[in-house]
């Protein structure tokens, strides 16, 4: 007994542990149904049949490994800092995506610097990646942004936050624009924008000798994202859609368009060490000067709205508002958060449209329109339903 005891001792240590519970857990429950199978004269062959596949899909595990992160392919550091940075393959980071995904699998990595981003290429591992986050998010790489922050002494919003900061910021918010019944509060403002939108389109078709033809639609639809935004966030118009756009407006979408520029920024400002910064500081320093510009900018907007309340109180007048007043008046957010958020949603939803109208300008066939159209509307109609 002595000598079986040590025998089956030395055969467990080396079963893996997950294993070896899973092999005990099914073999206790075997032993106790075969019990009462012959008690009551029932067949065990279900018992049998998972314990084939048990032993099967330990087999599986010693014929597979798992392969490490550095095992784990994808292009080299010059390569990729080569078809970026020199090449500018900003412009065409799908493609690039794409060909890699042919040569390196569904999962590849690349590096920028000292920065590493593993890319998934399959939709259902996106999903599993999905449903396995937490309640709150865990960001990408956002060192960049945070180093910022924190240099200037701001907040972080609803895109740059993790954790119970976000969870914070999210449980006030969704109260005012995540819910459909909520958002259609808005709708009159936004009206109002698309039907100046129409007056710039006919006045920028007018000035063409065909009467037809708009140029720079992306700055047009650019424009008009971010009049519909700040009149949903600022709670007032900036001028974006007119002839003579306001000398303040328009270094606030210069700041927005370093920013979306800054993609390439960021990459850049992440990229580079900050030991490199002296040697190399354009990167950073635009990376500063549009952030500067951006919460310049909100900041000028909310203090106004907050005198503007103020004064109304001490008239005796009765505060009514949107979204901007509601954060104002119940200060369930920081004032640097609500900096931090109303710059930070600005930056997001301008960024929305202008990608719909970067996606519908490349079907001139109009019957391309038209399936796009109907399908638009089709998942418009099951988002509503939803």
């Amino acid at each position: 007994m002595a000598v079986l005891n040590r025998f089956s001792g030395a055969c467990w240590k080396r079963v893996p542990a997950g294993l070896l519970n899973e092999q005990l857990l099914l073999f206790t429950r075997s032993l106790h149904k075969s019990a009462a199978s012959e008690a009551l004269e029932i067949s065990t062959t279900g018992d049998e049949a998972m314990s084939g596949r048990v032993i099967a899909t330990a087999e599986l595990r010693e014929k597979s490994e798992i392969k490490t992160l550095e095992e784990m392919p994808g292009p080299s550091t010059l390569s990729n800092l080569i078809e970026f940075f020199w090449r500018d393959g900003f412009g065409r980071i799908h493609e690039i995506q794409m060909e890699h995904s042919k040569k390196y699998g569904k999962i590849f990595k690349s590096r920028f610097g000292p920065q590493m981003v593993v890319s998934i290429a399959d939709r259902e591992l996106v999903a599993e990646v999905l449903r396995a986050e937490g309640v709150a998010p865990q960001r990408a790489n956002m060192e960049s942004w945070h180093e910022y922050r924190n240099m200037r002494g701001r907040s972080t919003g609803l895109i740059s936050a993790e954790g119970e900061d976000w969870l914070k910021m999210r449980s006030v918010l969704r109260q005012l624009i995540m819910r459909p019944r909520d958002v259609a509060v808005f709708s009159d403002d936004v009206n109002k924008v698309v039907d100046d939108l129409v007056k710039r389109i006919y006045g920028l078709r007018a000035q063409q000798p065909d009467g037809l033809t708009v140029l720079n639609v992306n700055d047009l639809f650019f424009n008009y994202a971010m009049e519909g935004m700040a009149a949903i966030l600022y709670e007032s118009r900036l001028g974006c859609l007119e002839n003579n756009v306001p000398k303040e407006t328009q270094d606030y979408i210069s700041a927005l368009h370093l920013m979306f520029s800054s993609f390439k920024t960021t990459m850049y400002a992440g990229a580079i060490p900050k030991w490199l910064r002296p040697i190399i500081p354009k990167p950073w320093e635009e990376f500063c000067l549009s952030w500067d510009g951006l919460f310049r900018f909100s900041m000028i907007h909310v203090d106004k709205r907050f005198k503007d309340m103020k004064a109304q109180v001490e008239q005796g007048e009765k505060v009514k508002g949107g979204l901007l007043t509601h954060m104002l008046t119940t200060m369930e957010l920081s004032l640097e958060e609500i900096y931090a958020n109303v710059t930070e949603m600005l930056l997001a939803g301008v960024d929305t449209p202008c990608g719909v109208a970067g996606l519908v300008m490349p079907l001139p066939d109009p019957e391309v329109q038209v399936a796009f159209t109907r399908h638009t509307e089709e998942l418009s109609r099951r988002v509503s339903y939803n």
